[in-house]
């Protein structure tokens, strides 16, 4: 409710309002691209028995695209889907856990997975597992929504590269200055790799590097 009466706040100052959902199910409105977005989300979640991760993308499939959206976000619960057969030791094992397909609360902070910076995006790695599925979401958005593709958006980072960095730590003062803080969220790679990124960028002037512990610039 709080956050409904924001975004209208936003929209009464002429700010254009999006949604993750409705963007990710823009999209994904290509069947074959659907089918590619589920298939690399449970290869992520590790949905490895060949049994039940073919009645989970049956049982995602046969609903809309929203409904299907909202759904890997939410989760499954083990009692949304009958499974006849035993698909595995490590299933046996973790039978008391009530999900197949594990829900995203932290996709709630939608900065983390992804920042915008000048007309570009960093498309994170996020620093615990947990939540790397989440950039998925933005993956597809950025690859496969008309407004990102056509636009051709730069990718300052991409979430495949091996070192982490979170949208958190990421700051635009102005125009021509970002900061990045180097925590435990975010490493020193990462950071390079994005302002290596950025000097490329036409008319770039300025990087700035915080340490979080005593938040002192260590090189500009």
């Amino acid at each position: 409710m709080e956050h409904d009466k924001f975004a209208q706040v936003l929209r009464d100052n002429g700010v254009e309002v999006f949604y993750l959902e409705e963007l990710v199910t823009s999209a994904l409105s290509d069947e074959q691209v659907k089918v590619e977005f589920l298939e690399e989300m449970l290869s992520e979640s590790k949905i490895n028995s060949p049994s039940l991760r073919e009645a989970l993308m049956q049982y995602l499939l046969s609903m809309s695209t929203r409904d299907m959206v909202d759904k890997v976000m939410s989760g499954i619960r083990k009692e949304e889907i009958k499974i006849n057969e035993v698909t595995s030791l490590a299933d046996l094992i973790m039978d008391d856990y009530p999900f197949y397909l594990d829900p995203m609360p932290n996709l709630y902070f939608t900065r983390d997975p992804g920042a915008a910076i000048g007309n570009g995006i960093t498309l994170n790695k996020m620093q615990t597992e947990a939540r790397r599925r989440e950039t998925l979401f933005l993956k597809y958005i950025h690859k496969y929504h008309k407004d990102f593709k056509e636009a051709n958006v730069p990718l300052w980072y991409d979430r495949t590269l091996p070192f982490s960095i979170e949208g958190g730590d990421e700051l635009v003062l102005s125009n021509k200055v970002v900061a990045i803080g180097y925590s435990e969220r975010t490493s020193p790679e990462a950071i390079e790799i994005v302002a290596k990124k950025l000097f490329e960028k036409p008319n770039s002037k300025r990087f700035l590097f915080l340490k979080y512990q005593n938040a002192e610039p260590l090189c500009t």
